[in-house]
């Protein structure tokens, strides 16, 4: 709706309807990554871009299963009937927005990962549906620019923080059994996981068959490997088989209070927003390196 709306108005206020960019960090990210794909944006946009977020199947996504059990959880909380969809969504829809949220927050699960209650689903193919397939694997050919930060991690760093001292204890226990717990929620195929957990040790935990690595800090370690699942390998593999024109950057500037709201960063960041290449091999007029890895 709101594209629609800039689409059919953004000539009055100087701009180009042939020539609207999508942009958000984080879920917002993975939301212009959705509408980069989505065939109802097909006419309403023309390139996006994506900072610290894009379509994967660790955060942006779930399954409708899963989805439909957390929103009889919810209903059952609040005295909802159960016996339909319907009579549940009009149940819900007379709930205070605020008390839901607190019940969507309690619902949440208390750990390091990043597991919502609600995620956007695959929906049935009916009018007005957003997504009936996974658009991860809906090719595109429009531009899209799509960034990750080094410092990725430190909002698990930060979910670690808010544990009792017994989580960390209990996975300290036995830390290949967590991984491997981890690694099954993502498959199924026993040569997958063996290849995950080999992997997932020799990157973030083990080094020459010790714990000589991450010993003394085993909540960073397992803070960097989340981010990099959630965030950094999702960006390169969408940058990997996206169709279109692409370019993709890795922000690793610090400064006082380096986050991206600081006066000095932000101002470094809408720079580059607002210099968005025009071709391949291009880059912003304040980009010190020009790199040609994602070039087609």
């Amino acid at each position: 709706m709101a594209l629609k709306w800039v689409n059919e108005n953004i000539e009055f206020f100087g701009g180009d309807p042939k020539s609207v960019t999508v942009f958000g960090t984080s879920a917002g990210g993975a939301s212009a990554h959705y509408l980069l794909k989505s065939p109802l944006s097909e006419g309403f946009l023309a390139r996006a871009w994506s900072d610290s977020g894009s379509i994967n199947h660790v955060w942006s996504m779930m399954r409708t299963e899963d989805a439909a059990a957390n929103t009889r959880k919810l209903a059952n909380h609040f005295g909802c009937s159960m016996t339909g969809s319907e009579e549940i969504v009009e149940c819900l829809q007379k709930i205070d927005a605020l008390e839901l949220m607190r019940e969507i927050d309690r619902m949440t699960p208390k750990t390091m990962t990043l597991d919502c209650p609600f995620n956007p689903v695959i929906e049935p193919n009916v009018e007005g549906a957003f997504m009936t397939e996974d658009l991860a694997l809906r090719p595109s050919n429009k531009p899209w620019v799509s960034s990750t930060t080094n410092g990725e991690y430190l909002l698990h760093l930060l979910m670690i923080d808010t544990l009792p001292d017994s989580y960390m204890d209990k996975i300290k226990q036995n830390v290949t059994g967590y991984l491997y717990d981890w690694v099954t929620r993502h498959t199924t195929d026993p040569h997958a996981i063996s290849l995950g957990l080999y992997f997932v040790e020799g990157a973030y935990l083990f080094e020459k068959g010790s714990w000589a690595k991450y010993q003394e800090d085993l909540p960073r370690a397992f803070a960097k490997m989340h981010g990099d699942n959630g965030f950094v390998y999702p960006a390169i593999y969408n940058m990997m088989i996206h169709q279109g024109p692409k370019w993709m950057y890795r922000f690793e500037y610090k400064g006082a209070g380096s986050i991206y709201m600081n006066p000095k960063t932000q101002s470094l960041i809408l720079t580059m927003w607002l210099h968005m290449p025009q071709k391949v091999g291009s880059t912003s007029p304040i980009a010190t390196t020009n790199w040609h890895l994602t070039e087609r």
